[in-house]
Formats: C-alpha cells, structure tokens, sequence
C-alpha cells in the first residue's frame, strides 16, 4: 500500500432537495449524501452521478476541480453533486428533434391560415 503522503483525499456530498448516488472510478466512492475517500496522488477520479427515480443530475458543484466529473487528485479535493425534481427546470436541458420543431411551426402555419380564411368567410380583411 502506498504511503500516506501518497494519498489525496476527495470529499463527497449530495445538496439541495434531491435524491440520488455517487460513484467513482477508480472505485472508492459509493455514497448518497456525504462521504470521503483516500486515492492515490496524481490520478484522475471521474465522479459518475446516479439520480434516484424521479430526480436528475442538474450539475457539480464544491472545488473548481469537479466542474465536469473528472478530479485531478493534486491534493484534497470537495465536490457536491445537485439533484432536483425531474421536470422542475433545474436540470440540463432536454434537446428538442428539429422534426418537433419543425412539426410545431407547421401546425401554427395551418392554423394561422385556417384562421384567416374563416375570417374572409365572414367578410372581413
């Protein structure tokens, strides 16, 4: 086992009023709300998020080092991972398929139309 100088420390904690797991690779992290691992100096740890059912990932926070998931062990090191309710806008964003896009601006098209020529039906402009 490596001496202890060689180790770093990285803390884990999830926040806010969501549920969900973190895990590591290497492993050594297995947690839901707060925990710590020692890992060996100099490696990379990539933190993977695991939203509970009805909850998404919505971003890490703690040291500048966490911001995309991949830790440098250069020292000790925080994260929090963020959860919030499935659909209440906190997360990432969902992509739209230009198809939905397109398929909506349609039907406002046929709409619109359909709408003025009931009008000139009726008489006006």
């Amino acid at each position: 086992m490596p001496f202890l100088e060689e180790m770093a420390s990285l803390g884990i904690a999830g926040t806010g009023e969501g549920q969900g797991r973190i895990e590591s690779e290497p492993a050594g992290i297995q947690c839901g709300s707060q925990c710590r691992h020692l890992f060996l100096a100099g490696s990379q740890v990539r933190l993977q998020p695991l939203p509970a059912a009805g909850w998404v990932f919505a971003g890490w926070g703690g040291d500048a080092a966490c911001a995309d998931g991949v830790v440098e062990m250069d020292g000790e090191h925080f994260c929090r991972a963020r959860f919030v309710a499935a659909g209440s806008g906190g997360g990432a964003p969902t992509p739209v398929p230009a198809l939905s896009v397109l398929g909506i601006g349609l039907l406002g098209l046929a709409l619109g139309l359909a709408a003025w020529r009931a009008g000139r039906r009726r008489g006006a402009p």
